[in-house]
């Protein structure tokens, strides 16, 4: 059967607009755990985690340890919450990796990192309990090198600027490569950012929890195939409009 012009010329406009209310109605891309280039994952607990703050305004920091030997870490990946579902949000996250201290705490600041909360991408990845989990990544101005004699290091994330931020606990403990937290998470009483060589001054944190982070070597994620798949038909559909112009 053939379609006459007039037709196929309304078909052409219609197909970009049929695409739009697609990519309105899919929810963002959740963060995937282990994600690109992982070199030590402890994946969240989306559906029955616990939360515990993490914030300058509370204040209190928290921080939980990790093995690495060789690697360098250019990209954090985290999950965490708001208390009451606030609509309010930090202007930053201050991430810090602590070396160990003898007795599994944390000790002093290697290295520390101010990020925009801008920056962190954060995206819905459920609800649990009425609560929303967002997940965060960024990719580190200066990349954390763990080569050297150490292997055990902790890695603290606070939010900054009074919102209420909590993070969230692991679904397990099994880590990239296969090592286990086993040591205890530690809260510390502090506003936050602290420079390197700062002390830590906290204690084991109750229940015996692990923390939702992830390290990585990259924090560029591939297009999904969704969004490509969308560029091309919007792409067919101007093609087709152009086409249609000039017969």
């Amino acid at each position: 059967m053939k379609m006459n012009k007039a037709r196929m010329r309304s078909m052409a406009y219609l197909l970009p607009l049929m695409v739009i209310p697609l990519l309105v109605a899919t929810p963002a891309h959740a963060v995937p755990c282990p994600g690109p280039g992982a070199l030590w994952s402890q994946c969240p607990d989306v559906a029955n985690g616990l939360v515990f703050p993490s914030d300058g305004a509370t204040p209190q920091v928290v921080a939980d340890d990790f093995f690495l030997s060789g690697p360098q870490v250019t990209a954090v990946r985290w999950w965490g919450a708001f208390e009451g579902n606030s609509s309010a949000r930090p202007t930053s996250f201050w991430i810090a990796i602590w070396d160990n201290k003898i007795g599994a705490s944390p000790s002093q600041v290697l290295q520390s990192y101010t990020v925009p909360f801008g920056d962190t991408g954060e995206q819905l990845e459920g609800v649990q309990s009425g609560l929303d989990i967002f997940s965060y990544e960024v990719e580190l101005p200066t990349a954390f090198d763990t080569a050297g004699a150490l292997d055990k290091f902790w890695i603290s994330i606070q939010a900054l600027g009074g919102s209420g931020w909590l993070w969230l606990t692991s679904v397990d403990q099994l880590s990239i490569p296969p090592y286990y937290g086993l040591d205890v998470a530690e809260s510390f009483q502090a506003a936050g950012p602290l420079g390197v060589g700062s002390q830590w001054g906290g204690s084991a944190m109750s229940p015996e929890v692990d923390m939702a982070f992830e390290l990585a070597a990259t924090a560029v994620p591939e297009p999904g195939p969704l969004l490509l798949l969308a560029a091309g038909l919007v792409s067919a559909g101007l093609w087709g409009r152009s086409t249609l112009k000039r017969s």
